[in-house]
């Protein structure tokens, strides 16, 4: 305590809100029972923080739907041909299927934190899928080589999320 402040005597209790019929109906420190309507006074100034995870269609991103399952079929197509004689078939199409799935988050992202779980899981798997024959040091490389390349393209979204959520726009929305 500041020596130049006058004095006020000991801090005082300050009630809190309680529920009627809570059980926890406590005098305060003036002996009265606790007002139920008032506020407390020690509550925090800041609402709790509330993160949304959802997802948004609109007219872009189904026509985004479109791209991404049709090229991904085509791709799956391609691949049963093409993978139909490696021992690591089935590890390969986990790794297809979950890129398509973590694309189509990325699309149909509500918000800037379900995209970001999109984007990220589509850079896992680009990483899993080019270096998907990690026996070959080359191939290892460009698999570490693209993992390197997409935490510089993280930055950015950061970034461009950060900047874009700090202006008047809180949400993706079709307006």
């Amino acid at each position: 305590m500041d020596p130049r402040l006058p004095f006020e005597g000991p801090p005082r209790a300050t009630p809190r809100h309680v529920e009627p019929g809570s059980g926890h109906d406590a005098p305060d420190a003036q002996g009265g029972e606790a007002s139920a309507g008032e506020p407390a006074e020690d509550a925090p100034a800041n609402p709790p923080l509330e993160v949304g995870f959802g997802f948004r269609l609109d007219a872009l991103s189904a026509i985004m739907i479109l791209v991404v399952t049709g090229v991904g079929f085509l791709i799956h197509v391609y691949s049963i041909g093409y993978m139909g004689h490696d021992p690591g078939y089935a590890r390969y199409f986990s790794y297809l299927n979950l890129f398509t799935s973590m694309m189509l988050t990325l699309v149909l992202g509500g918000n800037f934190l379900v995209m970001f779980v999109g984007w990220e899981g589509v850079g896992l798997c680009s990483y899993l899928l080019i270096g998907f024959w990690y026996e070959d040091p080359e191939k290892a490389q460009a698999g570490r080589k693209a993992f390197i390349t997409n935490r510089i393209g993280d930055f950015a979204f950061i970034v461009g999320s950060w900047g874009s959520s700090s202006s008047s726009t809180r949400s993706i929305s079709a307006r």
